[in-house]
């Protein structure tokens, strides 16, 4: 069961309390644990091995793929703010790195 699915089936429950109950555990769960808390951890656990700046870019690369997975996923469509978004980003990182490779030259 998707979390849509089981957003619809509570909002469809009528006066079913209990079966509201069981599919909001399993949309807090799907939301809350899967989605937001295992990322994270994961994030928090790599983010130790890596050097901050390749942590950091990373974390720019987020709204990136929100905004892609949500296009293939949800059929969002992408307007053109975004791919100027997408340009002023990808833009960023390749000065960092461009940047990150004349200090390690120097």
């Amino acid at each position: 069961m998707t979390n849509f699915t089981a957003i619809h089936h509570v909002c469809n429950a009528g006066e079913n309390k209990t079966l509201k109950r069981i599919l909001s555990l399993f949309i807090f769960l799907g939301l809350g644990v899967i989605s937001t808390a295992i990322p994270t951890l994961g994030f928090a656990i790599v983010s130790k091995k890596l050097p901050a700046i390749i942590t950091s870019m990373i974390s720019l690369f987020i709204p990136l793929f929100s905004a892609i997975f949500a296009y293939l996923i949800l059929k969002e469509e992408l307007s053109i703010i975004f791919f100027i978004g997408c340009t002023f980003v990808l833009g960023g990182v390749a000065i960092i790195m461009n940047k990150r490779q004349i200090i390690k030259k120097v």
